[in-house]
């Protein structure tokens, strides 16, 4: 299903979940969307599959293959999608699997991590830019601006080529319409439309096919019609109508006479069925009610008088739908109804003469059960006088009234038993709670004289809230009487208050100012010696601050512009004393850690001071830039800085440096090579005489030989000439008649004569490469080894190797890592070597032109015969070997550089080397090949820079990949770490 389709199916759902669409289409519209969703989730499963394994370019070649996954998936969670499931559900139609969310987050995070310009797929757009394919280059820069949305450039060539393609098929679908078939036009619109244009296409040429899509459709639909398929036909005629109102489309009157008949066909077809189907549903409908009912007189259960008459009622509810059909109802259901209908009638009229009576007995009873009820109460209101009056004056919490209460309840022996008892529980309460006021009121000093002490001013506080506590617990009255005293003593208390209150601002005035200008002394440039000392000296008058604070804000009216001075105060002190802090607690958890991550939190901490003018925080933030990982420092002594190669160093080791799949550019090379005449053929060299003295001959170098039979041929040829600058094979015509060749009707050649030459292309065919790739999918070969046998061989001209060579550098590119291109430094030199002796303009056939024969065969003969001692599979295994068994023993932190340039170690467990940062070059080299705590490095490294080091030594890594740092082939290109360590 393409994309637009797709799109379709999603209006579909939606006009149907609105009752705007037809619903007898919605079993076919179900399972198209369950059919799709299921395709679109396998399709995520393999793509999620490739990137686990870590093949993400197949991921991305497989979420690209049209319709685009993640457009799909778009398309198909649309919203609604969830509705429409359970639609689907509760009418028993197929339910669409839900899309994998995981899946596709993974595929977002693959595609998040875009491309760069030398990826794949930029080289399959300039190939079709070159071979003037605007489908195919269209396509490739729809993919390549979804992957790399920040390439500008990309996006406005797209822009420019979508219109482009645009207007080139709707120019073609325009001529097409004179004398195409229309089902040929209706596959090119139904192909444009799919395409994925940026733009939507329009215009009169765009209308004038719709119109004729339409009449095609109508046609189709006839043919429906005729097999009496109405439910295809309504689906065809309601596309039909949309593109009328989509693209405003006016048919000829013919046409729309047509479409109005066979649409009052469909239409009435379809009210038939839809009144059948409600029909025979409300006759099933009524054959399970009667079923039901009929349930109910055999079961154990008692069947209610309500239920009875439900039952009745939604009888023959349904039995009046069904009369207003108008047709014949079947005489056994309506013999069912009749019957179970009388039934019902009758047991309800039974019972209901019976609830009537049993109504009629059960009043006469409470009328009986009221009367008594009610002479109960008269005689307990009479005697619970008393009783409510002590329950109000509870419920006051009025004490003086309760006394009296109580004692006129004991003296005339009335009131209930439990409200006496109740109001002797609440007068005891109340009177131990007024105990309690008299006993917090003596508590308070008589006379209120001395100094302010925050203790004592604190504990009279306390006991005074303690006291009004109390108070506040006595009831109305009783508070009301004892109020008078406690406000007296607070009057005498604010009093005092305000005397203490001056002397104590003028104090704290004097800390304030103080604390002040020791602040305004305070600089994050100054010396570490000097801030400590100030911030020291400081944090004494800010405790005294602090103290003055927390012991007389509750009790004195402490000034708020002193407050206020002392919060700024406290603020700095806090912002400057923390920073410092930074740098000591930084340093210990530098000197505690144990790990990569310990380290750089105490780093962090370190260098986030604002004290930066310290040793230690200029070192730390020094070490932040390095951004000093376990990963990346290894990758930068194994001078695997790309990600691709690190992730393929990770990999399971394959058997050879050959690639899984074949790429669209490599199979473009290959064709390229094997189908350009300078390159693959065998050549023949002719001197061509055009008049009988033999003064007037040209040279040909053929692809093949002249054939002596009669007639005319073809032969691919160049002419060589001492002044060309370039070889350019063309189709020559030659013939062969009564014993002689000809060029043309009018030229003879008075003699062919087949020169001695030697093969310029002869390596072509003796280094291997034709087993390297034989037209299939897979690799039989590593390019490796034709690029040792390329360099290596004698044969042919050196600028031929040399060109062939270059061309299979560039095939390697596109898989770098998988070729083994990429373990590979010394194919690279040779590659920039052998550029720099042909130049720019060096190109295919360039053997055959005598002034670069002249010009370039000796430096490059000369120069092939100075790598053959280079083994490049040597070299590329061994160094891949190197990497992946480095990379799995991996780095470990050992300790850090001190700021006085000594090492400091986590523990003495170091096997190997030591690495760090050069202070020179801030990259990592070999800092020592033994080292103790203490002792100096042979080279400075990063102050507060971490060490790292190997669980073994380099040569223990070397030995296991068997790699001689002596062999030619590694002379040079050993990785940094490797180089250094050799070193004496």
């Amino acid at each position: 299903m393409t994309l637009l389709e797709t799109e379709r199916l999603g209006r579909k759902i939606s006009e149907l979940l609105q009752n705007a669409g037809n619903a007898d289409v919605a079993p076919k519209v179900a399972a198209d969307y369950a059919t799709a969703c299921h395709a679109a989730n396998l399709r995520l499963q393999q793509c999620e599959a490739m990137v686990k394994a870590g093949d993400r370019p197949q991921a991305i070649q497989l979420a690209e293959t049209a319709p685009n996954l993640l457009d799909l998936v778009t398309a198909l969670e649309f919203r609604g999608s969830d509705e429409w499931r359970e639609y689907c559900q509760h009418n028993s139609l197929p339910v669409a699997d839900r899309i994998d969310a995981r899946s596709v987050q993974t595929l977002n995070q693959c595609y998040a991590q875009g491309i760069t310009t030398d990826h794949p797929l930029y080289s399959a757009f300039r190939s079709a830019v070159l071979s003037r394919n605007d489908d195919a280059a269209l396509q490739t820069l729809q993919s390549i601006v979804r992957l790399n949305p920040a390439d500008a450039n990309a996006a406005s060539e797209l822009a420019r080529l979508d219109a482009k393609v645009l207007a080139t098929r709707l120019q073609h679908l325009g001529s097409s319409l004179e004398s195409a078939e229309p089902k040929l036009i209706v596959a090119e619109i139904e192909a444009v439309e799919a395409f994925g244009f940026k733009n939507p296409p329009d215009g009169e040429i765009w209308r004038k096919a719709q119109a004729l899509r339409c009449e095609f459709l109508l046609e189709e639909t006839a043919k429906f019609q005729s097999a009496s398929s109405w439910l295809d036909a309504v689906a065809m005629l309601d596309f039909i109508h949309r593109l009328q109102a989509e693209f405003k489309l006016q048919l000829p009157a013919a046409t729309l006479a047509q479409l109005a008949a066979i649409e009052s066909w469909a239409r009435g077809e379809q009210e038939k069925n839809r009144k059948d189907g409600e029909f025979q549903s409300l006759l099933s409908k009524l054959d399970y009610q009667i079923q039901q009912s009929e349930e109910k007189d055999t079961s154990a259960r008692y069947v209610k008088l309500p239920e009875l008459r439900d039952d009745f009622e939604a009888m023959h509810k349904v039995w009046r739908s069904l009369t207003d059909f108008t047709r014949p109802i079947p005489e056994e259901a309506a013999a069912s109804f009749r019957k179970r209908s009388a039934l019902l009638e009758a047991e309800i009229a039974r019972r209901t003469s019976i609830r009537r009576r049993i109504i009629f007995a059960a009043s006469a009873i409470v009328l009986l059960i009221g009367a008594l009820i009610a002479w109960l109460v008269v005689t307990e209101m009479k005697s619970s006088d008393v009783s409510k009056q002590l329950q109000d004056a509870v419920a006051q919490r009025q004490v003086h009234t309760t006394d009296k209460l109580l004692e006129r309840a004991r003296s005339e022996k009335v009131g209930n038993a439990n409200a006496v008892a109740g109001a002797e529980t609440f007068a005891a309460k109340e009177h131990t709670l007024l105990s309690n006021f008299e006993t917090s009121f003596n508590k308070l000093p008589q006379q209120l004289t001395g100094g302010a002490a925050a203790s004592r001013l604190a504990g009279i506080a306390d006991e005074l809230a303690l006291a009004h506590t109390a108070l506040d617990a006595l009831a109305p009255d009783l508070k009301a009487e004892n109020e008078p005293r406690l406000q007296a003593f607070e009057k005498q208390w604010q009093n005092f208050l305000t005397e203490q209150g001056a002397s104590v601002n003028g104090l704290f005035d004097q800390w304030v100012s103080s604390a002040e200008q020791k602040c305004g002394e305070l600089d994050y440039r100054a010396p570490l010696e000097k801030a400590t000392a100030q911030i020291t000296s400081l944090a004494n008058l800010v405790q005294k601050i602090t103290d003055t604070e927390s012991g007389f804000t509750n009790q004195l009216n402490l000034r708020s512009d002193l407050l206020q001075r002392a919060t700024t105060v406290r603020a700095k002190f806090a912002a400057y004393d923390g920073e410092l802090k930074k740098l000591d607690e930084g340093t210990a958890a530098i000197r505690k850690a144990h790990t990569v991550k310990e380290f750089s939190e105490g780093i962090n901490m370190v260098a986030s001071s604002e004290f930066s003018g310290t040793p230690a925080a200029a070192a730390a933030s020094l070490v932040q830039s390095l951004s000093a990982t376990d990963e990346t420092f290894l990758r930068n002594l194994l001078g695997a800085t790309n990600a691709g190669t690190w992730a393929f160093i990770g990999k399971a080791r394959t058997p050879c440096l050959v690639p899984e799949v074949v790429m669209p550019g490599e199979r473009q090379i290959f064709q390229q090579l094997n189908n350009d005449p300078a390159v693959s053929a065998v050549h023949q060299r002719y001197r061509l005489s055009l008049d009988a003295e033999g003064k007037n001959s040209v040279e040909w170098i053929t692809t093949g030989a002249f054939e002596p039979s009669m007639g005319w041929k073809k032969v691919t040829a160049w002419t060589a000439s001492e002044s060309a600058t370039c070889a350019s094979f063309e189709e020559r015509d030659y013939g062969y008649f009564n014993g002689q060749y000809k060029l043309s009707p009018t030229q003879a050649l008075y003699g062919v004569q087949l020169l001695d030459h030697p093969d310029e292309t002869a390596s072509f065919h003796s280094v291997g490469l034709e087993k390297v790739w034989t037209g299939g999918d897979a690799y039989a070969k590593p390019l490796l080894e034709v690029l040792d046998s390329v360099k290596g061989s004698t044969e042919g001209s050196p600028l031929f190797r040399a060109y062939l060579f270059l061309r299979l550098m560039e095939l390697m590119k596109l898989q770098p890592d998988a070729w083994g291109l990429s373990f590979c430094p010394g194919a690279r030199m040779h590659e920039a070597s052998m550029k720099h002796i042909v130049g720019d303009q060096f190109s295919n056939g360039d053997w055959f032109v005598p002034a670069k024969v002249a010009a370039l065969s000796q430096k490059l003969e000369q120069f092939l015969a100075s790598t053959r001692p280079v083994s490049y599979v040597k070299q590329a295994d061994g160094l891949l070997a190197l990497a992946r068994s480095s990379s799995k023993s991996g780095l470990q932190y050992v300790g850090f550089v001190g700021l006085d340039g000594k090492p400091n170690f986590a523990d003495d467990s170091i096997a190997g080397e030591v690495f760090g940062y050069s202070a020179a070059s801030k990259l990592p080299v070999l800092l020592a090949k033994k080292i103790e705590n203490g002792h100096q490095l042979r080279e400075s490294a990063v102050p507060l820079s971490p060490l790292f080091a190997f669980t073994a030594p380099c040569q223990d890594f070397l030995t296991k990949a068997g790699v001689d740092p002596g062999d030619v082939s590694f002379q040079g290109v050993l990785p940094p770490m490797y180089q250094q360590s050799v070193q004496p």
